[in-house]
């Protein structure tokens, strides 16, 4: 059903680390159930790591663009991106919502939804960078920088959630690195370093 790719090894069993928690709740005893009924039949994805890693499973997952889906496999070089899947959905399904049109504004929470398709696009290109599929790595972080307009949303920007914004701007500066992409990487530093 497309879970696993030619190649993949597969393990024979999904080892559940839960020894960060003393207890679970009734949402992840749910979630465990959906996914030892499931046997693979239909994929069940993530919308955030976190889910994943509460119940101790973020090791069997692939990044799909903004989706974790759970694999049968353990993550390897490719980093837990789907790097085939991933950069087709950012370069064909991705939407920055008017973001590239000069003079929108966008509050604290649209500014966190685009931070969540900026750090989703620096893992990708990251993930490509390393396997050698640069030019690739260059195209995606290009698609976001000539769709978010810097003039609406600045890479350097203080936020009150733990300064999220120029973390997540960080990562994207280092994807910029492994991909090459000096230009791009110069405009992102000097925005953090303006903030």
């Amino acid at each position: 059903n497309g879970t696993i790719h030619a190649g993949d090894k597969v393990v024979d069993s999904l080892h559940i680390d839960l020894s960060s928690k003393n207890y679970l709740f009734k949402n992840d005893l749910a979630m465990l159930a959906v996914i030892a009924a499931n046997q693979w039949k239909r994929p069940i994805c993530f919308s955030n790591p976190g889910t994943a890693q509460d119940l101790g499973l973020d090791k069997y997952t692939r990044l799909n663009g903004l989706t974790y889906q759970l694999v049968p496999i353990e993550n390897t070089n490719t980093g837990g991106v789907n790097l085939d899947v991933a950069y087709k959905n950012v370069m064909q399904h991705f939407g920055y919502g008017n973001a590239g049109k000069k003079g929108v504004y966008f509050d604290e929470e649209n500014r966190r939804r685009l931070n969540t398709i900026k750090l989703a696009t620096a893992q990708i290109a990251r993930s490509l960078a390393q396997a050698g599929r640069k030019e690739e790595a260059r195209r995606i972080l290009h698609r976001f920088d000539d769709h978010v307009s810097e003039d609406n949303v600045p890479y350097g920007f203080t936020t009150n959630r733990g300064n999220i914004h120029n973390i997540f701007s960080v990562q994207f500066l280092e994807a910029c690195y492994l991909a090459d992409d000096w230009p791009l990487a110069n405009k992102v530093a000097n925005s953090l370093k303006k903030d």
